[in-house]
């Protein structure tokens, strides 16, 4: 390159001097943080190399530690005013004229900062509930049903007598709870001028039952007196909150809370609880229904096999629009990101094919059916409304059977409407439990409690039934699975209520301190002690037997023997000095058409026989029970037509025949409904 003569000395020399200054620059950056010290830091303003801080750092450390063991602390506690006092000292400024206040139930305020509001409060009539009405009684022969939880085994092992699940006793005893006398009660006023009546506003929200337990004697089978009373503990599982016996015991707030919901949400499962599983083809019926003969008991299994099997599609089907819903909501978030196509492969996870007959994958349709066919969310909700409308027929028709008041103008609206209330809320309000789910219902699963006459009242939820005079009674029932086998026992029912009282503050101090923890109330001793007993009732012994003749050899005996839920008999041919009994072959419940021999005797022993002198007279057996002094005798005559011996062939013939009842048809145990389509499911009713 040419440089021009008049360049100047920078001009000619700019690169070397640019170049110099970038040398020197290096030079000494090389010189502070390379030969030098590159790793010093800076603390407390002072540059210093690592080994030096970390001297610092342990040296700072170990005073630290010092003045925290030191009982003398060096942090300055802070001056906090005084919000108590100033609180109290401007309320007492308030000028505010108040004549009454209204009675507050939770108060939002700590009583600490307040003061106690049951200070000058009124002290109000508390009444007590009254006794039940109409009691009835029925027993029955338990087998637990093996498909349960464990849990539940154990804890109904611990309780029955008898120590085996195949083999055990059970009373249930049912009832009317006078609700409208409940209600009388609490409005009523006192004698005593200085109570005043509880606010409406107070025990309309109370109304419900905590408990329904049972009162029991036994009679002396020598005197024929009845013994002292002892109260049975609730069923495992139910749901009871009894009124303390200890008034020391404190309720918790949360606890108060979790309580009162947990009775308000359970009214069903409270007032009629749910027995106990049964194994196939045994039957739990309620103890205010009619008796039933053999045909009856064959209709009442297939109302209930009908009921239950609606039940399970309902549910399977709900299940179902849940999946499609949520299809819906993935495929609508990743629609716009990629292009619309049509699914070869349906709504996949569904229970059953939901393939075609949902909807997904090809179809063969023309395009005129294919535009107007519905959804199949639509779909399933017309097959629910179809399979509710055939529940509930079955429900009405179960309870003309019953004799439990067929005409229920609940059930009859929904019918005539066509099934109109669907899906699980129709579900919740039949079956007894939240949301419907299987296990809340008393009937047990395909047995739904029907609903009430007169419907949910503006008071509550619970379930009322209206009497002839027009008073309305709450059905309730209890359970006694600790009676044992043979004795004869008699049953008070005991109701208990929400004590309108419970966790109010401003009430008198004295009866706040005894209702305040008190959750439920139950009738006074009086009332109990003056109230009816149920008819006796006799539990099953595990054998009978019956002289059904005679021959130059000894007596003949027809004896029964009770074999996982079924009776069993044979005949035998017993002497003077012969245990009563034999051995009866019995179904082999592990292998179909084989036969177990089952020992049966009672400890009973033959004494002698005697003819009648008369032409055409008795014949007797003398026999002495087990642990009993006295001879009892048995005559063909008195056995012939005896009650107890035709139920029992009736029973035996019921169980056999209900063991031939297919649970659902041949070859559709495993198919969902989604395959079967309606016109299928038809044949299933």
């Amino acid at each position: 390159m040419t440089k021009p003569k008049d360049a100047g000395f920078f001009s000619l020399h700019i690169e070397k001097i640019l170049l110099l200054t970038a040398l020197v620059v290096s030079a000494a950056m090389a010189m502070l943080y390379v030969v030098g010290s590159p790793n010093d830091l800076t603390m407390k303003n002072q540059s210093m190399s690592p080994s030096e801080a970390a001297e610092i750092v342990v040296s700072e450390s170990q005073k630290l530690r010092t003045k925290l063991n030191d009982d003398e602390s060096v942090i300055e506690k802070p001056q906090l005013e005084n919000y108590h006092t100033l609180f109290n000292e401007r309320a007492a400024e308030l000028q505010l004229a108040v004549t009454e206040y209204h009675p507050i139930g939770y108060s939002g305020i700590e009583s600490s900062i307040t003061g106690d509001p049951s200070e000058g409060a009124p002290t109000y009539y508390r009444p007590l509930p009254p006794v039940v009405q109409d009691i009835v009684v029925r027993s029955g022969n338990g087998v637990f049903d093996s498909t349960s939880q464990t849990d539940i085994k154990r804890a109904v092992l611990d309780v029955i007598p008898t120590k085996n699940l195949d083999n055990w006793r059970y009373v249930s005893v049912g009832a009317k709870f006078p609700i409208d006398d409940w209600m009388n009660r609490l409005s009523a006023t006192s004698e005593n001028a200085d109570l005043k009546a509880i606010p409406k506003v107070w025990w309309q929200p109370m109304l419900y039952v905590t408990a329904v337990y049972l009162e029991r004697q036994e009679m002396d089978p020598y005197t024929g007196k009845w013994g002292p009373s002892t109260f049975i503990q609730p069923m495992p599982s139910q749901i009871a909150f009894k009124p303390s016996e200890d008034p020391s015991i404190k309720i918790a707030k949360a606890d108060a809370q979790m309580m009162v919901s947990t009775v308000k949400g359970n009214q069903s499962e409270i007032c009629r609880p749910t027995f106990l599983p049964l194994e196939f083809p045994l039957q739990w019926v309620p103890p205010d229904s009619k008796q039933l003969s053999a045909e009856d008991h064959k209709k009442l299994f297939k109302l209930q096999k009908k009921i239950a099997s609606a039940e399970r599609n309902i549910e399977k089907a709900m299940r179902n629009i849940e999946k499609i819903k949520k299809a819906q909501n993935r495929s609508s978030n990743t629609r716009s990101s990629r292009p619309s196509r049509q699914s070869s492969g349906g709504f996949g996870g569904f229970e059953g094919d939901m393939g075609d007959m949902m909807g997904g994958g090809r179809s063969t349709r023309t395009p005129r059916t294919r535009s107007a066919a519905q959804t199949p969310e639509q779909r399933l909700q017309e097959q629910i409304k179809l399979l509710e409308q055939r529940r509930i027929d079955a429900m009405i028709e179960r309870d003309e059977l019953l004799g439990r008041q067929s005409d229920d103008p609940e059930l009859q609206n929904i019918r005539n409407r066509g099934g109109e209330m669907m899906g699980m809320d129709m579900m919740g309000m039949e079956m007894g439990g939240p949301g419907g789910y299987p296990g809340m219902n008393p009937y047990g699963p395909g047995t739904s409690r029907r609903s009430n006459q007169r419907g949910n009242t503006p008071e509550n939820n619970t379930q009322y039934e209206e009497t002839e005079d027009g008073q309305r009674v709450i059905p309730v029932w209890a359970h006694d699975v600790t009676a044992e086998p043979g004795k004869t026992y008699r049953y008070r029912m005991i109701v208990t209520v929400l004590n309108p009282l419970f966790r109010q503050n401003r009430v008198e101090a004295a009866q706040k301190d005894k209702n305040y923890h008190l959750i439920a109330l139950k009738p006074s001793e009086e009332e109990l002690e003056a109230s009816p007993w149920s008819e006796p009732v006799t539990l099953d012994p595990q054998s009978h037997f019956f002289m059904v003749g005679n021959t130059q050899q000894g007596a003949t005996v027809e004896v029964w023997a009770l074999h996982l839920g079924s009776w069993y008999s044979d005949k035998f041919t017993v002497r003077a000095g012969d245990m009563i009994g034999g051995t009866i072959k019995v179904d082999d419940p592990k292998k179909e058409g084989n036969k177990l021999n089952l020992p049966v005797h009672n400890g009973s022993i033959m004494i002698d026989m005697i003819q009648s002198a008369v032409g055409g007279g008795d014949t007797q057996l003398l026999y002495l029970k087990p642990d009993d002094t006295r001879i009892s005798y048995r005559s063909i005559n008195g056995d012939k037509d005896n009650d107890t011996r035709i139920r029992l062939q009736n029973e035996a013939a019921i169980f056999q025949e209900l063991l031939k009842e297919p649970d659902v048809r041949p070859g559709m145990q495993n198919m969902p409904m989604e395959m079967m389509g309606m016109d299928m499911m038809e044949d299933m009713y």
